[in-house]
């Protein structure tokens, strides 16, 4: 934040094998620059899956044709 509150720490959760998504030091330490800190995990689809519908995550990449998923 401005004020220089870090926020999180998030962990950023990324399917594994989504290689294209797996961009974790990209996305870290850019976000680290602008005082979010926080980690990646790669779980399996099916692990990822459930946390992402049961609202069970910090911060997720991801792709979904439906209207009801958001990204990232």
């Amino acid at each position: 934040m401005l004020d220089g509150t870090k926020l999180g720490p998030f962990t950023i959760g990324v399917p594994y094998g989504w290689t294209d998504w797996m961009m974790r030091e990209i996305v870290t330490e850019n976000l680290k620059k602008i005082g979010i800190v926080c980690t990646t995990e790669f779980p399996d689809f099916s692990v990822w899956w459930e946390r992402l519908s049961k609202g069970e995550f910090g911060l997720v990449i991801g792709r979904d044709a439906g209207p009801s998923f958001v990204h990232p």
